[in-house]
């Protein structure tokens, strides 16, 4: 297991074992519950969240930070540091705001936003499906 860098290089991380039985039990408890309530629940627990716990409701709800946003496939991370070895630009006297507010973007504040080819805004789904099913973790567009 490891993870594909800018520029083509690789970095081992580690290695990934099988589930244990438990766990493909309990998710097989999910995706039965999943399909008979004719989908997921999860919408109905926030309703509740927010009707019950309000200041729970702020961290877990969607909210502009919770925003979506899919890069062509080409299109290369850019971060400040990035910017900074590129060029010199005028540092804002409230560093700590914008690294904040990368951090609220996925880091993607630098990135050339004419790349983005969709906005997700479908529902909330599921996933069933093998997540991370490779033994790499691509951090490379390109790659």
């Amino acid at each position: 297991m490891g993870k594909v860098v800018q520029g083509g290089g690789f970095q081992r991380t580690g290695a990934l074992d099988n589930p244990s039985r438990s766990l493909l039990a309990a998710l097989t408890k999910l995706e039965t519950a999943y399909d008979l309530n004719d989908g997921s629940q999860i919408p109905q627990y926030l309703a509740e969240l927010e009707a019950k716990q309000l200041n729970l409701a702020k961290k877990f709800l969607r909210n502009e930070s919770m925003k979506d946003i899919a890069f062509k496939a080409a299109a290369s991370h850019i971060s400040k540091s990035d910017i900074i070895s590129q060029t010199v630009i005028e540092e804002d006297d409230d560093e700590e705001e914008d690294e904040e507010e990368e951090e609220q973007t996925g880091g993607c504040r630098y990135c050339d936003r004419t790349k983005v080819f969709r906005e997700n805004n479908r529902g909330m789904q599921v996933h069933f499906g093998l997540i991370a099913s490779g033994n790499q973790v691509i951090k490379d567009a390109a790659f």
